[in-house]
């Protein structure tokens, strides 16, 4: 979401339309600030910064600013058991989909009930 929200939001964009460089903290723009508009404020835009670095998805500059180097992160930390419930969820969220739409044909047939 941060990186996302660098490259899309113009209180974070140079005149290019190209991501600025931020500082980490300060007055005016930030990476803090960018930190609590993408993510609120749980975690500390400190440890952000940090995880993003280690990633390779931003750097810090010889003037202490720091630029993103990918437009979008994804951790390779995801546990398979979000990935599952998530794939749950959206089979779940098919089924009254599937089913109404059954519904509305039979319906549309005459018969007062699906089958």
């Amino acid at each position: 979401m941060v990186l996302t929200t660098w490259h899309l939001d113009p209180k974070f964009l140079d005149r290019k339309g190209q991501p600025r460089a931020l500082p980490g903290d300060g007055n005016g723009v930030t990476f803090s600030r960018l930190s609590v508009k993408s993510v609120g404020s749980d975690v500390p835009a400190s440890t952000l910064l940090r995880e993003l670095r280690d990633a390779g998805a931003v750097r810090e500059l010889d003037d202490g600013r720091w630029e993103p180097l990918m437009r979008n992160y994804l951790p390779h930390t995801i546990d398979e058991h979000v990935i599952r419930f998530g794939e749950q969820a959206w089979r779940m969220l098919r089924v009254p989909t599937f089913t109404t739409s059954r519904a509305r044909a039979s319906c549309r047939r005459g018969s007062s009930a699906p089958r």
